[in-house]
């Protein structure tokens, strides 16, 4: 609650990482979008603040590998371990029918 106008609800907020545009066509072999991180001119990847109502929808990214996986990766670190991410709109049903 906002305490300076208690009748008002102040906006939620998320942090989010920038990626690459979408390119204009899917890969042919896996049927999905390749991105990569969004990087600034120091090499960090971007981020920023929004607020929740500017979020349309998730983004599910799935890494792309390049031989086997390490057995110690962890969805926790999986983001930080690659630079390349397939937009998999193979995660759920609704995804799918984008």
């Amino acid at each position: 609650m906002n305490q300076r106008y208690p009748n008002t609800q102040a906006p939620i907020h998320a942090l989010v990482s920038w990626f690459t545009k979408l390119p204009l066509r899917r890969d042919r072999k896996t049927g999905m979008f390749k991105v990569s991180k969004d990087l600034d001119m120091h090499g960090q990847q971007r981020c920023g603040v929004v607020t929740l109502n500017q979020i349309v929808s998730l983004c599910p990214l799935s890494p792309i590998f390049n031989g086997p996986c390490d057995s110690s990766l962890t969805s926790d670190i999986s983001l930080d371990s690659f630079a390349k991410f397939w937009v998999n709109h193979y995660s759920s049903h609704v995804n799918y029918q984008l």
